[in-house]
C-alpha cells in the first residue's frame, strides 16, 4: 500500500512537470505566432501604401491623420490613341481623365471595436458607414503604443513644398494581435517619398496645378520618344 502511494506521488510530480512544460510551450508558440501575424499584416499594408505613394504626384492628409488621398497620373485609355498624363497641369485636379484618386482610410476594425483597420478606396470615401466600399488592407491596428503620433502625417508646412524637394508622408502601422500575455505588438513606420512630386511655379501649394497655372515637373521628369512626360515608377491601379 505504501509502495502504491509512493508510485502515485512520483507519477503526479512527473505528470505535473510534463504538463507545465507543455503549457509553457503552447503559450510560447501562440506568442510567436501572434507576433509573426502582426509583423506580416504591417509589412503587407506598408507595401501596398508604398507602391501607391511612389506613383503619386500629390498627397493630402486629413487633420486627424486617419486618411490620405493620393493623386496619381495615369494613361487616359478613353482616347484613341491613349493620352499620356501631364502631372504639371493635372495633379490635384478633380476628375481629370489622366488622374486617379487613391484613398487610404482608417476606420473602426470590423472584428474588434477597440481597434482600427485600413481600407483602400479608388474614390472619395462615403461619410457613413466607414467605409461602405473599399478593400481591407490591414486589421487590428492600435493607437496606444509609445511614440504614436498618427497613422498618416504629412511633412508639408501649410501645404508647401520647397523647390527641389520631394513630398513625403510618414506612415505608421501599429498592429497588435496580443491575447493576454501572448504576442507583442508590432509597429512599422516609414517615411515614403512621392517620387512623381511636382513643384508649384507661382505658389508653393501643391494642389494648384492646372493648364492656366501649371506646376513644374518634379525630380522624375522623364520624357519618352514622343515628348510625353513619363512617371519614374509604373502606376498600379486596381
Amino acid at each position: 500500500m505504501i509502495e502504491m502511494v509512493m508510485v502515485l506521488a512520483i507519477l503526479g510530480i512527473v505528470l505535473g512537470g510534463v504538463t507545465t512544460v507543455f503549457i509553457s510551450g503552447s503559450r510560447a508558440e501562440l506568442s510567436v505566432n501572434n507576433k509573426f501575424q502582426a509583423q506580416e499584416a504591417s509589412r503587407l499594408a506598408m507595401a501596398s501604401i508604398r507602391r501607391d505613394m511612389h506613383s503619386a504626384c500629390a498627397a493630402a492628409v486629413t487633420a486627424n491623420t486617419m486618411q490620405v488621398t493620393l493623386s496619381i497620373p495615369i494613361l487616359d485609355k478613353s482616347q484613341n490613341p491613349p493620352v499620356a498624363p501631364n502631372a504639371a497641369t493635372q495633379c490635384g485636379t478633380v476628375n481629370a481623365a489622366n488622374i486617379a484618386k487613391i484613398v487610404y482610410l482608417v476606420c473602426a476594425s470590423p472584428t474588434n471595436s477597440a481597434k482600427f483597420a485600413i481600407y483602400r478606396l479608388t474614390a472619395a470615401p462615403p461619410v457613413t458607414p466607414c467605409p461602405s466600399a473599399g478593400k481591407l488592407v490591414a486589421d487590428n491596428l492600435v493607437n496606444t503604443l509609445t511614440n504614436y503620433t498618427g497613422f498618416f502625417n504629412s511633412n508639408l508646412t501649410a501645404g508647401a513644398i520647397n523647390w527641389g524637394e520631394t513630398q513625403t508622408v510618414d506612415v505608421d502601422i501599429p498592429v497588435s494581435l496580443k491575447q493576454g500575455q501572448a504576442g507583442a505588438p508590432f509597429d512599422l513606420r516609414e517615411r515614403i517619398a512621392l517620387s512623381n512630386t511636382v513643384w508649384g511655379t507661382t505658389s508653393p501649394t501643391l494642389q494648384d496645378c492646372s493648364v492656366a497655372v501649371p506646376c513644374s515637373q518634379g525630380p522624375c521628369d522623364n520624357v519618352d520618344v514622343s515628348g510625353n512626360h513619363v512617371a519614374c515608377y509604373p502606376v498600379h491601379i486596381s
